[in-house]
């Protein structure tokens, strides 16, 4: 029972230096200091605009109506069934099996 109240204070000795505030940083008494040596970095190249592709819808092979409204089929293998109701007559539409492959609504 005489070592409770040892560790007791030991632990409370503990706690009361761990909460003391720590030294203020040291003064600098008229000595000479390392100053850091700022590099001008030469300037970065400005990136051009992009250029807009301009498409010629008439460079583009035309698109086979069918009997059902807004379906068309696509000018490319393997011929699928492609949904244009949003599209225009002549807007350029993109067949969703070949990627990239673009072609003109009738």
């Amino acid at each position: 029972m005489k070592l409770f109240p040892a560790i007791l204070s030991g632990a409370l000795t503990c706690a009361f230096v761990s909460c003391q505030q720590s030294p203020p940083p040291p003064q600098n008494n008229g000595a000479p200091t390392a100053q850091a040596e700022v590099v001008a970095l030469p300037p970065t190249p400005t990136p051009e605009p992009t250029k807009r592709i301009t498409r010629n819808p008439s460079s583009y092979p035309l698109a086979v109506p069918t009997p059902e409204a807004g379906i068309v089929l696509s000018p490319y293998k393997p011929y699928n069934k492609v949904r244009v109701t949003k599209l225009k007559s002549g807007d350029l539409a993109e067949d969703p099996d070949n990627r990239g492959m673009i072609f003109r609504v009738p």
